[in-house]
């Protein structure tokens, strides 16, 4: 898992590209609605401000650099949990984080990540959840759930809502 750490950063170009890819499918499911008119909740989801304080996610899907996925056997071991005052707390397998989290629009971003350090056992996602958490660039809401996304393309976390 260490060699994931040395992930290249992308050019300008290849992300302006993926923006404006995200950016169209965005405006196109927004302008979908029912056969009566009313607009479906993802639509409104779609359309309004994502509104993140004071909701606490699991982690249901990990998709690593290589596009290899990753499902945890309990969703309950990988957690965000974003609080009031843009406090961030989490757990990762056998772990515990916190940080400062940021929205504007669909971009979301994480300062001061700080994790305890514990040695967790073999298969734990504990290393690729806390090296992907550190590059998010954004969040996107999708059917009851929620995708953190990075620079790096392929690169997506997949959370459902917490009990």
């Amino acid at each position: 898992m260490n060699s994931s750490e040395n992930v290249t950063g992308l050019s300008i170009s290849m992300i302006a590209r993926f923006v404006l890819l995200a950016s169209i499918a965005g405006l196109s499911l927004s302008s979908c609605g029912n056969d009566d008119g009313a607009a479906s909740a993802v639509d409104s989801e779609a359309a309004s401000p994502l509104a993140l304080e004071n909701t606490t996610w699991q982690l249901v899907e990990l998709v690593a650099l290589g596009g290899h996925s990753f499902i945890p056997e309990d969703p309950a071991d990988y957690t965000l949990s974003f609080r009031p005052e843009s406090r961030l707390t989490g757990k990762s397998d056998c772990n515990t984080f916190t940080a400062q989290w940021a929205l504007e629009g669909g971009s979301l971003t994480f300062a001061d990540y700080r994790s305890t350090r514990s040695l967790c056992i073999r298969g734990s996602l504990h290393n690729y959840y806390s090296l992907y958490l550190r590059e998010v660039t954004s969040a996107v809401a999708e059917a009851g759930g929620l995708a953190l996304e990075t620079p790096t393309p392929g690169v997506r976390l997949a959370f459902k809502a917490a009990d």
